[in-house]
């Protein structure tokens, strides 16, 4: 019995061993499983925390792009808000400079005639340096549409209260100088064929024909105008060597000389002829 135990006991003991290496071995094995899970975990949780740091990085820069963006869109709105300040000061500035040193007045819009009425579109109110503004200029155009200019009025040229005739009156200064009985006769002159830039209004000329051998048309005639103007000394803007003078003529003088297409000669009578 004893050795039946003693074997027995082998065997238990025999059969033991295997059973506790077997032992062992389940939990060497069990060991090795729980590490392997355990470095999966590790891997899922450091590439989560990666993946979170990267949403954080890319969050923090696009607020960073979003901030800038409205960093130069609130610079830029302030930056044109400041010039637009500064246009409308400058603008100011530059009206304020003009009407100092400007003054509206009426001007011609194209010549006027003398004896013309004035109409809307001939004339329109424009700012003129005060350097150039005559002392009488009109301001107001409604003081002279309907009336007649007693003397040309070149196109371009402010209006003065000389220019212009009497409210109401549409008459001409020069249908006023002429005598009764009397024509008004304008002629147009050249430089080679009289001398109408050292004539005034009120001296006297002989009319004489362009053809050598002719009798002489007129003499001691009276000059009305020169270059459009009854006014000695003034004459139209934009004459320039050639310009108009316009004679005191008979009906019967007037008729011989516009025969001939009115190209004469003048020859100016000295005053003291004249009986001045």
């Amino acid at each position: 019995m004893a050795k039946g135990k003693g074997l027995f006991g082998r065997n238990r003991e025999g059969e033991g061993e295997p059973r506790r290496r077997g032992t062992l071995g389940g939990a060497a094995a069990g060991g090795g499983n729980g590490t392997a899970t355990s470095d999966h975990s590790d891997v899922i949780s450091t590439e989560r925390k990666r993946n979170t740091e990267r949403q954080l990085e890319e969050s923090i820069e696009n607020r960073r792009k979003l901030a800038t963006t409205a960093g130069l869109a609130i610079a830029a709105a302030a930056f044109c808000l400041i010039l637009a300040v500064v246009n409308a000061n400058q603008a100011a500035s530059a009206r304020a400079t003009l009407e100092e040193n400007t003054t509206a007045v009426v001007v011609a819009t194209k010549e006027i005639p003398v004896g013309t009425t004035v109409t809307d579109d001939s004339v329109t109110v424009t700012r003129v340096n005060n350097d150039a503004v005559p002392a009488d200029a009109i301001t107001d155009a409604s003081q002279v549409v309907g009336k007649a200019p007693t003397s040309t009025i070149g196109a371009k040229s402010v209006v003065t209260k000389a220019d212009m005739s009497a409210e109401g009156d549409t008459s001409s200064a020069l249908s006023k100088k002429v005598t009764k009985g009397m024509r008004a006769v304008t002629l147009s002159l050249d430089t080679a064929h009289g001398i109408e830039e050292f004539i005034q209004p009120g001296d006297h000329v002989d009319v004489l024909p362009t053809k050598e051998g002719a009798d002489k048309y007129a003499e001691g005639v009276r000059v009305l105008a020169v270059a459009g103007s009854t006014e000695a000394g003034k004459k139209n803007p934009g004459d320039s060597g050639s310009g108009t003078v316009t004679l005191e003529l008979t009906p019967d003088q007037a008729s011989a000389i516009t025969s001939q297409g009115g190209s004469v000669w003048l020859t100016l009578v000295p005053s003291e002829e004249a009986g001045r």
